[in-house]
């Protein structure tokens, strides 16, 4: 009895997993503008910027470029970063390897919107 418990207390963990996803996924269909080619490091930290704050649900200037994304306002989970960097993705058409961000343990610690912004700048400048 207590193994067919823990199985569904499983089966309804994972249900809500998946809705919380495809949540976080609808976050990221609100516009933003089309980053240009050769848009300037400003630019692209404004871009950058407010992915994040549409990601966060928050206005862009609350973003503090400079902070940690789990350390902001309204703090990013692991979840949050994941979208962030997908969102930036999908903008610029790059792509984003885990080790150019030094992994997914801690991401939304590391990273900050002026540490994503200059990724992308160097993708850009590769491509």
């Amino acid at each position: 009895m207590k193994l067919l418990n823990t199985e569904r207390a499983c089966t309804i963990a994972l249900i809500a997993c998946v809705i919380l996803i495809l949540g976080c996924r609808n976050k990221e269909s609100a516009p933003v503008a089309s980053p240009t080619p050769n848009q300037s490091e400003e630019q692209t930290l404004n871009a950058v910027r407010e992915i994040a704050a549409r990601i966060l649900e928050v206005d862009p200037q609350s973003i503090d470029v400079d902070t940690p994304l789990s350390k902001q306002k309204v703090p990013a989970d692991e979840v949050d970063a994941v979208d962030i960097i997908i969102a930036i993705e999908d903008a610029f058409k790059i792509e984003i390897k885990e080790e150019e961000t030094g992994g997914t343990e801690h991401l939304a610690d590391r990273l900050t919107v002026r540490k994503l912004a200059e990724l992308v700048a160097r993708k850009k400048q590769g491509s």
